[in-house]
Order: structure tokens, then C-alpha cells, then sequence
């Protein structure tokens, strides 16, 4: 499997919990980045190789879905013609509620999106006014409507839990609210400060009022019950789906499978490197409307070692786990052997498991704590 991914950095507004790059949507260069990041697919397009099929293709941000339908039509007509797209690939959008209409759902399924990922983030509206999210409750409710009366037959809906002041019956009925729509998949991501964000700032001044970890250990259990009850599968540490409808795409990275990423800051894992390109909006424009050759903010060869490690750290992500036959197979290692104290430590902890004798993975105790499982196995 190999995946596409093509980033768009706009935004209505930046989130106080968001430190993605992102800008301005009333950005007067916008015009310009999509003819630069046209002249990096025709760049990449001509030196790859012939055969090359790309499996999934992901639209993220920013968001994609503040685009004009002429621009998102630009871009996928693009892609069509220039890269060889499997007939049966998985095709992500990223959408904001405010910016997704039901006029351009019908279209971005003319133009070949087949599964979309909404921002909903929380159906309270004080926790949607505290994390600066540009929607409210109502709109989210329309824009989920929105898909299932254009009859989209695979969208994702994305929460946070571990908000501000969040309590854990506003988590629950954000839940069950959710659970009425019958999503075909759901990210729960529990909230990271991460330097540089408006939160990051509040809790410099003792300003931010985040739940207790046990609580948040709490809302993530409360979710696995909630979703299993409902036969939602719990198939990576942050993501549960009905059966057949995991993301392919995000699959291709906790595989630690190849994927290619356009656009300014998007990554790459390409032909044993890791690929970042540059940041800077004005640089990007600039190296490919002039210059026509990519410019990396960072660019690292990936050791077999490398490459060993980060496939461990990411699997243990995953309810199918480490497959030791797989490792075998990828590596030339006995999993067992190389790996037996982290593995023996792990079991006896109550952390992890041995499935058939032939698969190693988190138990539902130790995904809250996978990082204390993940250090073990780092070289």
C-alpha cells in the first residue's frame, strides 16, 4: 500500500489547541500556493517511477474544505491526470462544518472523494467557544446531516476529550449524541498542549483547567464501552470503526508504509526517507513557480535499524499488533528473541498481550500508557 497526501494549509481561524501549520483563509497567496503545489505534482509526477499506484490519496490541513469548488476541482483533475490512482483507492477530505456544504459534498463526490473526515471536535458549545472553533452545535448537526442526505457511505467524525473544565457527563453525551448518527468511523484524540498554541500560553499563567489524568483515562474507557456496545472495533490506540471501514490511509503510516506528501510542511516516507517539506509559505511558492525543484525543511535517511524500531512503535498502536511472522518477513528477526525482556516485561505488567502465540499487542489497560510499553523497545 503506498499513500498520497496533499496538504492545505488554510484555515478560518487558528485553534487554541492546533499547532499544525496553518494560516489565514482570506490569505491573498492562496491563488499562488495552489499553482505552486500544481507545478510539485508535475515535479513528482515525471520522476517517479511509471508503475507507481497510489492506494489512498488524503486531503488535509488546515482545511480543505474552505477551498472554492473551482480550486478543489483544480486539483483534483490534476491528480487524476498525473498520478496513477488506484480504481479502488481510498479518497480522504478533511472538512470543517462552517466551510462544508451539502452543494459541495455532491461535488466532491463527482470529483471522486469516496470517504470524509469532519471536524466536529465536541458537541457542547462552551467547550467549542473554549477550544476557538469558528462552528457551533447546530452546524455540526447540519453538516452530519448534510453527508448522510448526500448519501456519503463512509465519513469519519474527529472529537477531543480532555478538554478545559470538560466534565464526563458532557463527554458522555457528546458520545451518545454521535452514536445517533451512526458514523462509519471516529478519532478520539485526547488534547495535547503543544508549545506555540493559545492553550500553551493559558497554562504558562496557570489559566488552564484540564481534567485529572485518571479522568481523562476515564472518558477514553467510557468511549471503548460505549463504541464496543455499538460494535465500533477500538483498532488503534485513537481510532475505533464499523467493520471495513478503518482508514486505509492512517493504516499506511502506523504500518510504516510509503507515502508521499505535497505540499508546503507536509512530510514524506519515501524511498527510505523521511521528507519535510520547507514551512515557509513564501519559500514554497518561490522554489516551485521559479525554481521547479523541492525545497525540504529536513530530510533524514532512514536506517534499517531506524526503519525496525519506528515499524514497533507504531504497530503496538494497533489492536492487530506485531505480527512476528511480518517482522520476520520484513526484517529477517525472531521478534521473540530480539525483543524478550520488553516483551516479558510488558505481559507481566498487564500491558500487553501474546495473541495464537503469533501476535503481540496492547491490552485495553496498557493503550492509556502505551508510551511506558513503546520506551522498552526503543534501541
Amino acid at each position: 500500500m503506498t499513500g498520497l497526501y496533499i496538504h492545505i494549509p488554510f484555515c478560518q481561524q487558528k485553534c487554541f489547541y492546533c499547532d499544525f501549520l496553518s494560516l489565514p483563509s482570506d490569505h491573498d497567496q492562496t491563488g499562488e500556493y495552489l499553482k505552486a503545489l500544481l507545478k510539485e505534482m508535475d515535479y513528482y509526477s515525471q520522476s517517479m517511477d511509471a508503475g507507481q499506484v497510489f492506494d489512498t490519496v488524503f486531503i488535509g490541513g488546515g482545511t480543505p474544505s474552505l477551498l472554492k469548488i473551482e480550486e478543489l476541482e483544480e486539483i483534483f483533475q490534476a491528480l487524476f491526470k498525473k498520478f496513477k490512482i488506484n480504481p479502488v483507492a481510498e479518497i480522504t477530505i478533511e472538512c470543517n462544518p462552517e466551510s462544508l456544504t451539502f452543494e459541495k459534498i455532491v461535488k466532491l463526490k463527482d470529483l471522486g472523494v469516496n470517504r470524509f473526515s469532519l471536524g466536529v471536535q465536541s458537541f457542547d458549545q462552551g467547550l467549542l467557544e473554549k477550544m476557538g472553533r469558528t462552528h457551533n452545535r447546530e452546524r455540526a448537526v447540519e453538516a452530519i446531516a448534510d453527508l448522510k442526505r448526500a448519501k456519503v457511505e463512509n465519513f469519519s467524525l474527529d472529537f477531543i476529550y480532555g478538554l478545559p473544565q470538560q466534565s464526563l457527563e458532557q463527554w458522555q453525551e457528546s458520545l451518545r449524541l454521535v452514536l445517533k448518527f451512526k458514523p462509519n468511523h471516529l478519532s478520539l484524540y485526547n488534547l495535547m498542549v503543544s508549545e506555540g498554541t493559545v492553550f500553551a500560553e493559558l497554562a504558562k499563567q496557570g489559566r488552564l483547567e484540564l481534567p485529572s489524568e485518571e479522568e481523562q483515562v476515564q472518558m477514553l474507557e467510557m468511549a471503548v464501552a460505549l463504541l464496543a456496545a455499538e460494535n465500533y472495533s477500538h483498532y488503534e490506540i485513537a481510532n475505533f470503526a464499523q467493520p471495513g471501514f478503518e482508514s486505509k490511509h492512517n493504516l499506511i503510516y502506523w504500518r510504516n508504509q510509503q507515502y508521499l506528501g505535497l505540499g508546503v510542511g507536509a512530510f514524506s516516507y519515501w524511498q527510505g526517507e523521511r521528507r519535510g517539506n520547507t514551512l515557509d509559505l513564501g519559500e514554497y511558492i518561490k522554489t516551485w513557480t521559479e525554481d521547479f525543484q523541492p525545497v525540504f525543511s529536513e530530510i533524514e535517511k532512514i536506517t534499517p535499524q531506524q526503519e525496525e524500531t519506528e515499524t514497533i512503535i507504531m504497530a503496538l498502536r494497533l489492536q492487530e499488533g506485531i505480527s512476528y511472522e511480518k517482522m520476520k518477513e520484513r526484517f529477517q528477526i525472531d521478534f521473540l528473541v530480539k525483543y524478550e525482556k520488553a516483551i516479558d516485561w510488558a505481559i507481566s505488567s498487564g500491558l500487553a498481550e501474546e495473541v495464537e502465540g503469533q501476535v503481540f499487542r496492547l491490552t485495553e489497560k496498557g493503550i492509556p500508557v502505551s508510551n511506558q510499553v513503546m520506551i522498552k523497545f526503543l534501541p
